[in-house]
């Protein structure tokens, strides 16, 4: 556990409102909203235009689902294809080949997506894959359409674990990864529920660089596939600067809302916040993990206690 610590006393006399959020500087990768202004061609395939390549014999382009994705314009899509036999997967990427920087030591990756259900009864997996420049796989997001499970995948081929989450056919998520490549972790969440705790990147020590983050359409039955597909907008790629050493500060002391410590640190990294009424003796009152945001808010039981209070990093 490494000794960084703030302390901060709960006192009446602390000034009320909100402290503004920690700002740090960002580098952005890649960004697209797949519109027809940006040079994407609603009339042909994903696969070709803008930088996109992909394979797989399932179908990929672009549609416009005002229902479901209102005022976004143009989506892609990746799945449903009546062509046979299909194969396994059909994935589609854009190639970042990024080397992370050191003083921007965590990529951020997020979009919004919806996976249209199958009219067929048949029922087959969308994912969201990391991979590195050697095109070593890092880790998966896996959303099975027939079980609606989300579950995740390490750099061990075919080992997927459930996440606890489910997912509805109606649900419209934002999913944001941060990958801490200086930590060797990452970690998830899907319209702001953290849905996995930091992991590691790699377990076999394959490089830590970023070559694409691709969408997949996996088959349940290459014979028989599911027309079910899934729809993706707001893809967007960043390197981020992160707080370091963690920085506290606490809201509302003087509202009607109560009381809350927020935390600034690394993405993907843990925090124990701890309490003391002398400076002497501390006690762990709670393990937190940051989220993609690298942010922490703590409410726990500030509205009735006083004391100083302390957060450390813990990997």
């Amino acid at each position: 556990m490494h000794r960084f610590c703030i302390l901060i006393l709960i006192t009446a006399q602390l000034i009320s409102g909100n402290i503004a959020f920690s700002q740090t500087s960002s580098i952005l990768i890649y960004k697209t909203g797949f519109e027809y202004e940006e040079g994407f061609d609603p009339q042909i395939s994903l696969i070709g235009q803008r930088g996109w390549t992909g394979e797989g014999s399932g179908w990929n382009g672009f549609i416009a689902d005002e229902l479901y994705f209102p005022g976004f314009g143009q989506q892609a899509y990746i799945g449903y294809s009546n062509f046979f036999p299909i194969s396994q997967s059909s994935v589609v990427w854009k190639p970042l080949n990024y080397q992370v920087l050191t003083n921007y030591p965590v990529i951020k990756f997020s979009v919004i997506f919806q996976v249209k259900d199958s009219t067929n009864q048949r029922y087959d997996d969308f994912r969201w894959n990391v991979y590195n420049i050697n095109t070593q796989r890092l880790f998966s997001l896996d959303f099975d359409n027939e079980t609606l499970r989300i579950n995740y995948s390490l750099d061990t081929p075919g080992d997927f674990f459930f996440t606890g989450y489910t997912f509805s056919n109606d649900g419209l998520y934002e999913l944001v990864i941060a990958m801490n490549f200086s930590r060797n972790k990452w970690i998830a969440t899907i319209n702001n529920v953290p849905i996995v705790e930091p992991l590691p990147m790699t377990t076999h020590g394959y490089s830590l660089n970023l070559g694409d983050i691709d969408a997949a359409w996996v088959l349940h039955n290459t014979s028989v596939p599911g027309d079910n597909y899934m729809v993706f907008d707001e893809f967007t790629v960043t390197a981020e600067q992160i707080v370091y050493p963690p920085k506290l500060s606490i809201v509302n002391i003087l509202s009607n809302e109560p009381p809350k410590l927020i935390i600034f640190g690394e993405p993907a990294t843990r925090c124990v916040i701890q309490k003391s009424t002398n400076l002497i003796h501390w006690v762990d009152v709670s393990t937190n993990y940051f989220v993609p945001n690298g942010v922490i808010n703590w409410t726990g039981n500030l509205n009735t206690l006083f004391g100083f209070y302390r957060s450390k990093m813990s990997l």
